[in-house]
């Protein structure tokens, strides 16, 4: 197990944990989006 410490305001939602891809598109009221860079989903 990885366990990363980030900052308070870090906008870790907006990563995709399977490639890393930040999504800088994604806004507060998307709540499930597709990585575009691997097509990995989140819910």
């Amino acid at each position: 197990m990885k366990l990363l410490k980030v900052g308070r305001w870090e906008p870790s939602s907006k990563l995709c944990c399977s490639c890393g891809e930040f999504n800088a598109d994604l806004i507060l009221a998307m709540r499930t989006w597709t990585c575009p860079s691997c097509g990995s989903g989140f819910h």
